[in-house]
């Protein structure tokens, strides 16, 4: 008999890769959202420190006052160069994840390449046995045909000398 179709294994084994790709790509995307929610904030964080020395500037009126903005300026700078600081972090741990899921993507798209090649070769091998038996199969029925013909053909001429 001819097999029905390809390795149930094989075709298990492509639709992980399948679904591992999927699982993968939608990571990615929460990701390169994430990465984009970070970068809004260090660019808000950037405005709010250009914001402050702006306000120091205009508010300079006197020593006492001068040294009080100055001092909140510098504790603002601190907590922004600190949220700044913790940005980069996190921005840098995004591009690195995003660099991981790149590369594991890559990986299982080869896989399912690789899957499909493998199904393909495997099609292509079943399709050959099953015309190798289709033509064995002919020639066993023309031979029998023809030994029939052969049997008929010696019956009728013995019958004929009878």
């Amino acid at each position: 008999s001819v097999p029905a179709g390809p390795d149930p294994a094989t075709v298990a084994k492509w639709k992980e890769a399948e679904a591992a790709l999927e699982t993968a790509q939608s990571a990615l995307s929460e990701r390169t959202a994430e990465a984009e929610r970070l970068k809004d904030e260090l660019a808000s964080v950037r405005a709010s420190t250009a914001s402050d020395a702006e306000l120091v500037d205009a508010k300079m009126s006197g020593k006492e006052d001068l040294e009080l903005q100055f001092a909140a300026l510098q504790e603002s700078r601190a907590e922004d160069e600190l949220k700044l600081s913790v940005a980069e972090v996190e921005r840098e741990k995004a591009e690195s994840a995003l660099t991981s899921i790149t590369t594991d993507l890559a990986n299982m798209t080869t896989k399912v390449e690789e899957l499909e090649a493998s199904l393909n070769e495997r099609d292509t091998a079943l399709k050959a046995e099953a015309t190798r038996r289709n033509d064995e199969v002919a020639a066993a029925i023309a031979d029998t045909r023809a030994e029939l013909a052969s049997t008929h053909a010696a019956a009728l001429e013995s019958l004929s000398k009878a």
